[in-house]
């Protein structure tokens, strides 16, 4: 079997969490099919994603048997939202 590159446009995806009235749209990126998974985070600037930050390293991982999330962080790329009910552990009583 031949290996097919990975694009961002097939391995593009959006989950949605709902938290405290708000929802956070996130966007990710799923590639491979391994049974470990890397989960890669991008760092900030112009033009941060986590394709535009590890797209070189994406297909040599998933030609090494890793599944890889490339997770794009609120605010930033193509996910929508922000964090802004974050739970205080030190003033919030546990459940």
């Amino acid at each position: 079997m031949t290996y097919q590159p990975q694009t961002e446009a097939a391995t593009s995806r959006f989950l949605e969490v709902q938290e405290a009235g708000e929802t956070l749209r996130v966007h990710f990126n799923d590639c491979g099919q391994g049974d470990e998974t890397v989960v890669l985070l991008h760092g900030s600037g112009p033009g941060a994603t986590g394709w535009a930050n590890f797209s070189r390293n994406i297909d040599p991982l998933v030609q090494a048997g890793y599944r890889v999330i490339l997770l794009d962080c609120p605010g930033w790329a193509k996910a929508m939202g922000s964090l802004t009910a974050v739970r205080d552990p030190i003033s919030t009583p546990a459940s």
